[in-house]
């Protein structure tokens, strides 16, 4: 069963009106040319900042599952113990209503 989004940020310890833009980007994966899952957000403690991964598909990775890379070429430190990450199909992104009317206005002041 999948988490719902607000769900998530409860489980993460973070706001979720205050990141929700960077799950929007996180939706929006264009995924790679054969189909692949190619962005992330992973944390690296509980109530901690959360930060956009790239995820990496290579041969050399596949003995130790994706790794996953910050946006500065850093890898992330996914087998830390702590550190957590999700891509668009860990979750159900449902945006609560009270954000609706917001994103509303914010489009109307986009055009």
């Amino acid at each position: 069963m999948k988490l719902s989004y607000r769900d998530l940020c409860r489980a993460w310890g973070i706001d979720e009106q205050e990141h929700r833009l960077l799950f929007e980007w996180l939706m929006q994966d264009p995924r790679d040319e054969q189909g692949r899952l190619t962005r992330e957000i992973g944390l690296t403690k509980l109530g901690g900042t959360p930060e956009k991964l790239q995820r990496v598909h290579t041969p050399a990775d596949l003995a130790h599952g994706n790794i996953f890379y910050r946006q500065d070429g850093t890898p992330f430190p996914a087998r830390n113990g702590q550190a957590v990450s999700v891509s668009k199909m860990d979750f159900n992104f449902n945006i609560p209503r009270e954000f609706e009317s917001e994103k509303k206005q914010r489009r109307g002041v986009e055009r």
